[in-house]
Parts: C-alpha cells; sequence; structure tokens
C-alpha cells in the first residue's frame, strides 16, 4: 500500500511540475537575445515600456529584469500581454546603479533600445523603439549592446 501511495505522490509532482513548465512556456512571449557584451561585470539592466510609461525613465517602467551577464549573447524572456512596447538597456559595468555619461549626457557604458535603434542628436522617442506583440504570438528581438 506505501509504494501505492509514493507512485501516487510521485505521478502528481511529475503532473504538477509539466503543468507548471507548460505554463511557464505559454506566458514567455518576448525573447529578446542581447549581443556585444564585452565584459562579464556589473549588471545588464533591461527595462520594458509602455506608451503610458515615461520612456528611458528609470522609475516609471512596465517591467524590467537585471541580470549579471556570464556569456557574449544572453537571453531573457518576458510575459507581455498584446500591446505596443519599447525597450531599452543597459550595461552597468561598474555596478553603480547609474548609467554612466560624458559632459555633453553622451552614454559611457554600452547601451541599446528595441529595432536596435542608433543615437543621433538625441535620445530616442517611444516611437523609435516600439514593436507589437499581437494575441498568441512570440516575439524575438535582438538588441545588440553599443558605445556611442
Amino acid at each position: 500500500m506505501k509504494s501505492l501511495s509514493v507512485e501516487n505522490l510521485f505521478y502528481s509532482l511529475s503532473i504538477l511540475f509539466i503543468s507548471v513548465i507548460e505554463i511557464h512556456c505559454q506566458t514567455d512571449n518576448l525573447q529578446i537575445e542581447i549581443n556585444n557584451i564585452k565584459t562579464f561585470e556589473g549588471e545588464i539592466k533591461v527595462s520594458v515600456y509602455t506608451r503610458e510609461n515615461d520612456f528611458l525613465s528609470l522609475k516609471d517602467i512596465f517591467k524590467y529584469k537585471i541580470f549579471p551577464p556570464s556569456q557574449p549573447i544572453e537571453v531573457i524572456s518576458f510575459s507581455l500581454p498584446p500591446g505596443e512596447y519599447a525597450i531599452a538597456a543597459y550595461h552597468d559595468i561598474d555596478n553603480d546603479g547609474k548609467m554612466k555619461r560624458n559632459i555633453l549626457g553622451i552614454p559611457k557604458e554600452p547601451y541599446g533600445f528595441s529595432n536596435n535603434f542608433k543615437l543621433k542628436f538625441s535620445a530616442p522617442k517611444f516611437e523609435d523603439c516600439k514593436f507589437e506583440i499581437k494575441p498568441d504570438e512570440i516575439k524575438n528581438l535582438e538588441i545588440q549592446l553599443n558605445k556611442y
């Protein structure tokens, strides 16, 4: 009788584990490949914005992830409802929580945006970096970290 109970427990745990994996796979509908990581010091900070957020704000963010890089290309994922989004990422190499800038305000640490927007004379706007996630879509993006 005990072996049957253990078997039932094992079977129930297996079903639960598979269900959790399926739910996780179904909800992560945005995958971002961050490449051109030159050093494994500090942390990479990835911020997801909606139209309602103050784009490039460090406080008014829809979702974000912070992680220490361990290889030249990292892949992270988010679970987002259908809609329009824009992404900003930067590599906080010295891990001080701030984007280092020169006297003109130009970033000194590697950064990147959705649509691989390249800085010109000013910071990008939401419209420059926006992309859409449609219902039941899995979106794959690539963000190249660069220095100005």
